[in-house]
Parts: structure tokens; C-alpha cells; sequence
């Protein structure tokens, strides 16, 4: 019932609340007081027209109660017991009272406790407050301790914001009844009482907010509040003008020219409302009442199903074992959208003022046939998402803006609303929208219904999670003389991280003795759908050669890929482990059963196993905590689906979603995978005989946003210094590279442990990815390029000396070729060609392609767009050339 509650009661005023309060910080380079400021006025400015119904019903009901208040004097002092009330009772429904009406009459007083709730829950727990200072307060995330008595510490601020809200009191109750006082002074005492020792910051929000009700209710003595009010927003509109001209605050152009609309929207009000009644007026005229209410609520019963059913199923659905308690996710996201669709525009039609109300049909009409049209006509191609909900090519949403086309749809939609309207053909309208209503409710149940499907279908020996163990029982192979093959894949390391690793990991310089490191590196693909494949069974996986062999099924060609190494050493006599095998069986968990029946193969699922036991060692409380995907992303994506396209970029905000702070469930994303580059030493099982090949596929640095500068993840969210963004060129980057360099620092210990153990000569070690990320670099001559160039190390029998570094052009291809250096005459056993780099000499291609499995054909892949490269050089984007896929 919490849940419930707060889904659709309290989420809504937090998430507006958050959305402000980032938008204030970007605007106004992080002044974290300023931004308190502004979104308290914010929040109250939008609150005007709900608080002034709110007081016009409070004043009817003080008036009635008024007019009746002799005559309830004399009938109680005449009867008693029941005759008194049904006495009573007649006498109300005479003077058209209700008891209701005290109900309502207390509206203004019950719409600040979600208010209040909602800015308790964001302005105690927001990060970005943390040690921040403002005019005389010291730290804005903890109580201001102004003065002191002695050895005692006493805060101001509650008493400043507890007299204001007196004298505001005193204004607005001027001539009522004592009760009526003695509510709001007792409020009052009682937010002095709640909220003494909380954070400053949000007694300055609450300060404010008690500023601006004073000024509010000084206003309603004046004879014409409404010009009054006018005057005051041109000085203040005027004021902001100069504030710009003179760049009193430094901001960027952008946003100049966003607070000038704004300014410029605000001067103009009156007029803008007076075009919008005179559009009332003439909806009102050729408008059926009971017509228009069903067409309003079939419109939102229509952005409920999309928004908070369909988006989110397809997504989840596309994926289902990416998130933790997939059914409990939806179930939120859909409450949130019932409360952001449904919930909200009901008490919106319920305030509304008859010259506003018939502009609510028509407007929800047109912005649920916007939705749909957005949402599927034009879906935009923006590559693959992580599952901390971070596109790994933003550039594609910087290039999808698309103007002129999302003017198009705007506009013609609302002329084609206004028709029908204007024509009185609402019941097109209605029936439209039931039948959309309808068919995602169809298509969001079949496809949630697809999802318990897949969820039931796991088996513990599919996930390698079994009892929740978590002892560290052998699961690799080293042999003391014989040969050792070692092959640990960084899911989505990318080799321009590399040179920051080197210049800030003490130490891994030193522990890559004897490697080389071949910056000059290609993948096929920037997901790892694509690049999997390549990486583990060489050039006859390319995206392009896969998709030549179109009588074979995609499943199967993945399949051979990852069975191949396996498959040859396990043959050759070698004991081989592979663990976590992405892919398998095209499988997000991977289907360890595609190996079995292989001799001398060992293949197990690791992710998550680990998890517990990293938890408990570093005293992080219960992992129960940590099970939880950020509140209302999913939420966040739908509405980034149902924008037009050029507003998208500015919704996702970097892959921030307008989230103060970073992503909740980056930690527990984090120790999922973390644990098992920190244990690996202690999961060697040390023999003295024997061959071995191991294969790790871990996804350490492809779940980004957790890592401090320590390098270890953090439950709390990072804030990230103005030091981190220069070094690196953005908090996205910062955040990337302490994610890579956590991960290295742990190949660095096993390296080293290895030495100790006297296992490093007599070991072939690659340490390689899948394909590269979305990093800031100065290799790459166009941004976006880097995200498909992988990490690629190589250390051969024996080798030592100094890191080398090789402008040798490679792809992830070449790795096979390189493993199986040692088999005389390796063939791959699927196709019965001989393993070698014979592939490289034909012409490299490079593909955007989805990261989705469910959105390649059955047979091949669907390549978006296709690069050459050419002259053996990936840094140049001069030699990418684009050609048909």
C-alpha cells in the first residue's frame, strides 16, 4: 500500500521537484542555494491558479457557514439528541450546505503535506547538496547550527521560517473565527517542531515558500491583485533582461536564450490568455458536454496504456532477466504513469476554470495521437542501451532533432483536432481513442504475459546462482609446467581508456610486463551481439560473413562462435573453463548447455554468484537494499519515446534523465559483476600438470556510475568534482573512466599474484573487449568512432620488458588466430576453414547495428549503416568510408 501511495500521491511532486531543482543547478552552474530558491518559486508560481480555487472554495464555505451560523445557534439551543440533527440537517440542504464543503474548504491546507513530503524526501537525501555553502549557511545538507547557548548549537533558520509563516497566518486570517487561526498557527508550530534539526537547504525551501504565501496573501488585500501581480512579473522579467545583458551570472548562450523565451512567454501572459479563452469560448460553442468528457477520458486512458504499459513491456520484454524483479518494475511504472495520466489531469479538470475546461479535451486528444505517432512512426535509431539506461552513442540523439518534421506533426495535429471540433465530429475522437486504448492494452498484456514466460522459464543451472552460494570453491585451472592460456574479455572496455589508466593506476604499467598493447584496434560492432561473435571465433563470425550463410539460423552461428576455442583445446587434451559466455544460445543469461558434451569443458555462470559475499566483507548491510532499478527511469524512458524527436536529446540529458545524481541502481549493477574480477585470485584451482585455457567474460566496465575515485563502488550516489569534468571532459566520462580503471586495477592484482606464484611465464595471457565506449579522447579524430575500438592486449610465453605499444592495425578477429598459434592446422569444425588472419586481408567493415537480439532477423543481422575502413588507420575518420550495409 506504501508503494501504491507513493507512486501516485508523492512521486509526481518529487520528480517535478528534481526536474527543477537539476534544471536550476545546470542553468546556474551548480549553485545549489540559488537553485533552492528559484525552484521554490517555481513550484509556487505553478501552484497559483489550484491555490486561488482552492481559497475561492474555503471562502464559500466560510460565508455559508456565516450566514448560518445564528440560526445553528438557536437550533441548538432549542433541541437535542436526534431531533437536533435532522433539524440541522434540513437546515443545510435549505442553505445548500453540504459537510462536505469543510473538506474542501481545507484543500490549500491538505495539498502542502504531499508538497511536503515530496521536498522533505528529495532536499534531505539529494547529493548534490553535500558540503555545499550558501551566503551564511555553511552546508546546505545539514542543519545550519547559527548560534549557540553555551555547549548547545541552535539553528535559525526553523525560527525564521516559523515567524514568517506566523505573519502570513496573521495576513490571511485577518477577521475569521478563532478555529480557523488556531489551525494554522498550530501548523505552524508543528513544522517548527518537524523540521528544526533538518537540512538547511530544505528549511530554505520551505523559508521561501512561506515568503511567497505572505506576499501572496498581502497581495489580496490591494483592490487589483491581478495587475498588481502583472507589474511585479514585468520588474522581475525586466530585472532578469538586465541581469543577462550584463552577465551578471556567466551562462552559456544556450541558456540565455532559453531564459529570454521564457521571459519573454511570461510578459506576454495576458495576451496569450486572452487568445487562449477566445479559443475556449469557440471549442465551448460547438462542444456535447457528456461527448467531450469521454473523449478526455478515452485520451488519457490512452497515454496511461502507452506510457505506462506498452513502452515499458517492450522494453523490459526485449530483455526481461536485465532487470531485477521485472513484475514489481512494471507494476510501479504503471501506478507512476496512472498517477502522471490519470490521476493528475482528473484533479486538473476538477480545479479548472470554466473558461480553461474546454481546452482539456481537445489538448489530451491531440497529445495522445502526438504519442502514438511518435512512438511508432517515429521511433528514432539510437543504438544499443546499457542497462543503466545510457545510450553507448549519444551523437546519434544530437544528429535526431528533426525540427521542422516534430513542427509538422504538431501543427497538423492540432489543426485536425480543432476540425473535428469545429465540425462537431468528437465522436471520431472518442472512437479513435478507445480502439488505441484498447490495442495497447492487448499489446502491453501479451507482451507482459511473454515476459512471465521467459522469467519462468530460468533454471538455476541457466543462472549459476544455486542457494545463494557464495564460498569460493575452485572454478579455474592453472597448470605449474605446463601451458596456460588466459583470455578475460572487458565487456565494453574501450582502448582510448587506456592511456588514463596507465598515467593514473599506479602500478599497472609495471604489471603488464611483457605485454603489447595495440591502441590501433577494431571491433565489427559497438554491441555485443556483434562483437562477441568475431572476438571468439575470428573473421567467419564478422556481422558480414555471418550474414552471408543466410540458410543458417543466427542462434546456431553464435553458438559455433562461442564453442569454437573450447571445442579445439578441449579436443587437444586441454582442461578448459569458460564462464559467463555471453550470448549463449542467444540468451542475455547465457544457456551454459551449448557446451556440454564437450571434453574437458567447464561452463558456468558466475555473474551475481559472489555478490553476497562482497557485501558482507565490506559491510554494506543487507544486498536486499541494493535491489532496486532507479524509481521511475522506466517512466522516464516513456516519455522520452512519446516526445518528438527534437526534444529527445534534451530528455535524456547526457543519460542523466533529469536525475539529481547518478543512477540508483548502478551499485547494484556494480556488484553483480565486480566481485569476480576482486575474488579471481582465490578461484584458481593450482595444478602441477596439464594444459589449460580459460575464458572470463565479465561485465565490470560495461556497468559504468558506481565507482569513486577510490575505485571501489559505491551504495551512495557519486558526485563527481569540477576537477573530474576538465580531466576528462564530462561527469559521463569521469564516470567511465573510474569504472575502467577499477577493473584494471584488478587485473593488475591478479597479474601480480600470478608473478608471486611463479604461473606468469609459463601463461599466454589477452586481455580484450567486445568493442569500445563513448569516451572523450584526443586519438580519434571525430567523436563517436571510439566506441569501436576495443581493449586489446596481448602477452605472450615468456615474454618480458617493458609495456610495448604496437601501431599494428587489429581487429577482435585476430584473437583466435592468436590462441590457437600452438594447435598445428587449427580448422574450425563448423565450417571445416582453416583458422588464420587470412581474414584481415580483405577490406574491414564496422557496423551500427541494434543491441537488441529480438530486433535481427532470424537468419542474419539488420546492419543500419556500414563503414569501410580503409588504410589500416581507425583514428581517422577520413577512412571510414560509408557503404552500402
Amino acid at each position: 500500500m506504501g508503494v501504491i501511495l507513493h507512486s501516485l500521491l508523492i512521486w509526481p511532486i518529487k520528480a517535478l521537484i528534481e526536474v527543477f531543482f537539476v534544471f536550476f543547478m545546470l542553468v546556474f552552474n551548480e549553485n545549489g542555494g540559488l537553485s533552492i530558491i528559484l525552484l521554490s518559486l517555481a513550484v509556487n508560481t505553478l501552484l497559483l491558479p489550484i491555490y486561488a480555487i482552492a481559497d475561492r472554495w474555503q471562502q464559500e464555505e466560510r460565508d455559508i457557514r456565516n450566514r448560518m451560523r445564528r440560526k445553528l445557534a438557536d437550533i441548538k439551543a432549542v433541541f437535542r439528541g436526534d431531533e437536533r440533527q435532522m433539524i440541522v440537517n434540513t437546515y443545510h440542504r435549505q442553505m445548500g450546505y453540504r459537510p462536505i464543503y469543510a473538506l474542501r474548504s481545507s484543500v490549500g491546507l491538505l495539498l502542502q503535506i504531499p508538497f511536503f513530503i515530496a521536498a522533505y524526501q528529495f532536499l534531505s537525501h539529494t547529493p548534490s547538496l553535500r558540503n555545499m555553502s550558501f551566503l551564511f549557511l555553511r552546508d546546505l545538507n545539514a542543519p545550519d547550527g547559527l548560534a549557540s547557548l553555551g555547549n548547545l548549537t541552535v539553528n535559525i533558520l526553523p525560527v525564521i521560517m516559523t515567524l514568517v509563516n506566523i505573519a502570513s497566518t496573521l495576513v490571511y486570517t485577518k477577521g475569521l473565527l478563532l478555529r480557523d487561526r488556531i489551525q494554522l498557527f498550530s501548523m505552524a508550530g508543528l513544522f517548527l517542531i518537524l523540521l528544526y534539526d533538518s537540512p538547511s537547504g530544505l528549511l530554505l525551501y520551505w523559508t521561501v515558500n512561506n515568503l511567497y504565501s505572505l506576499g501572496k496573501n498581502l497581495a489580496k488585500s490591494l483592490k487589483n491583485p491581478g495587475r498588481v501581480l502583472y507589474v511585479f512579473i514585468l520588474a522581475g522579467c525586466a530585472g532578469v533582461l538586465a541581469a543577462l545583458f550584463f552577465d551578471v551570472v556567466a551562462l552559456k548562450p544556450v541558456y540565455k536564450i532559453a531564459i529570454t523565451g521564457m521571459v519573454l512567454f511570461a510578459s506576454a501572459a495576458p495576451f496569450i490568455w486572452k487568445a487562449l479563452t477566445a479559443l475556449s469560448r469557440s471549442i465551448e460553442r460547438h462542444a456535447d458536454g457528456k461527448e467531450d468528457f469521454a473523449v478526455y477520458a478515452a485520451s488519457l486512458a490512452t497515454m496511461f496504456a502507452l506510457t505506462g504499459i506498452v513502452i515499458p513491456a517492450l522494453l523490459v520484454g526485449s530483455s526481461p532477466t536485465e532487470f531485477e524483479n521485472a513484475g514489481s518494475f512494471l507494476f510501479r511504472t504503471a501506478l507512476q504513469a496512472g498517477s502522471l495520466f490519470l490521476l493528475l489531469p482528473a484533479l486538473l479538470r476538477l480545479f479548472a476554470s470554466p473558461r480553461v475546461r474546454p481546452l482539456l479535451s481537445p489538448a489530451a486528444a491531440g497529445g495522445a495521437l502526438l504519442m502514438i505517432v511518435f512512438s511508432f512512426a517515429l521511433p528514432g535509431a539510437y543504438g544499443t542501451m546499457t542497462r543503466g539506461f545510457i545510450f553507448d552513442n549519444p551523437h546519434r540523439l544530437r544528429g535526431s532533432y528533426n525540427f521542422p518534421l516534430s513542427v509538422f506533426f504538431i501543427l497538423a495535429t492540432g489543426a485536425a483536432v480543432f476540425l473535428i471540433y469545429r465540425f462537431r465530429k468528437t465522436v471520431w475522437l472518442k472512437h479513435a481513442m478507445s480502439i488505441a486504448t484498447l490495442a495497447l492494452v492487448v499489446t502491453g498484456g501479451v507482451n507482459i504475459y511473454a515476459i512471465h514466460n521467459e522469467l519462468s522459464a530460468g533454471t538455476p543451472a541457466e543462472t549459476g546462482l544455486t542457494a545463494g552460494k557464495s564460498q569460493f570453491d575452485p572454478v579455474y585451472r592453472l597448470s605449474r609446467t605446463g601451458k596456460n592460456i588466459f583470455v578475460l574479455m572487458l565487456d565494453r572496455a574501450g582502448g582510448v581508456a587506456m592511456p588514463a589508466a596507465l598515467e593514473e593506476l599506479p602500478g599497472l604499467r609495471d604489471a603488464l610486463d611483457g605485454f603489447t598493447w595495440y591502441p590501433n584496434s577494431l571491433s565489427f560492432g559497438d554491441s555485443t551481439i556483434l562483437g562477441v561473435p568475431s572476438l571468439l571465433g575470428g573473421y567467419e563470425y564478422a556481422p558480414s560473413a555471418m550474414n552471408s550463410r543466410k540458410d543458417v539460423p543466427l542462434v546456431e552461428k553464435v553458438n559455433e562462435s562461442l564453442k569454437l576455442l573450447p571445442l579445439l583445446f578441449g579436443e587437444a587434451g586441454y582442461h578448459v573453463t569458460i564462464t559467463d559466455p555471453s550470448l549463449a544460445n542467444l540468451r542475455w543469461i547465457p544457456d551454459t548447455s551449448i557446451f556440454d558434451g564437450i571434453p574437458n569443458v567447464t561452463a558456468r555462470n558466475l555473474k551475481g554468484l559472489y555478490k553476497d559475499r562482497y557485501l558482507a566483507e565490506n559491510a554494506f548491510g543487507e544486498e536486499s537494499e541494493t535491489r532496486r532499478f532507479d524509481y521511475d527511469i522506466l517512466l522516464r524512458f516513456s516519455l522520452f519515446r512519446i516526445a518528438p524527436p527534437a526534444l529527445r536529446f534534451v530528455l535524456y540529458y547526457n543519460g542523466d534523465w533529469w536525475k539529481d545524481g547518478r543512477s540508483s541502481n548502478a551499485f547494484e549493477r556494480a556488484v553483480e559483476v565486480f566481485p569476480n574480477l576482486v575474488y579471481l585470485t582465490r578461484l584458481f584451482d593450482v595444478r602441477d600438470e596439464g594444459n589449460t585455457l580459460t575464458i572470463i567474460l565479465n561485465e565490470t566496465t560495461h556497468e559504468s556510475g558506481a565507482y569513486t575515485r577510490d575505485l571501489v563502488p559505491s551504495p551512495a550516489p557519486v558526485v563527481f568534482t569540477r576537477e573530474d569534468v576538465l580531466k576528462y571532459g564530462s561527469e559521463r566520462d569521469a564516470e567511465y573512466a573510474y569504472t575502467f580503471m577499477a577493473a584494471m586495477r584488478q587485473v593488475k592484482n591478479w597479474l601480480e599474484w600470478l608473478k608471486d606464484e611463479g604461473l606468469y611465464d609459463n601463461t599466454k595471457i589477452y586481455i580484450v573487449a567486445d568493442h569500445g565506449a563513448t569516451f572523450h579522447n584526443t586519438s580519434f579524430s571525430k567523436p563517436g568512432l571510439e566506441r569501436f575500438n576495443p581493449l586489446f592486449l596481448a602477452k605472450d610465453y615468456d615474454a618480458r620488458g617493458e609495456l610495448a605499444v604496437s601501431g599494428e592495425f587489429v581487429t577482435n578477429a585476430d584473437l583466435p588466430f592468436f590462441v590457437t598459434a600452438e594447435l598445428k592446422n587449427p580448422v574450425n569444425p563448423f565450417t571445416g576453414k582453416l583458422i588464420d588472419a587470412s581474414g584481415k586481408k580483405n577490406a574491414q567493415y564496422a557496423h551500427d547495428a541494434p543491441g537488441n537480439r529480438n530486433r535481427h532477423k532470424e537468419n542474419e543481422y539488420v546492419l543500419n549503416k556500414t563503414w569501410e575502413i580503409r588504410n589500416r588507420n581507425v583514428f581517422d575518420h577520413n577512412n571510414w568510408v560509408e557503404v552500402n550495409p
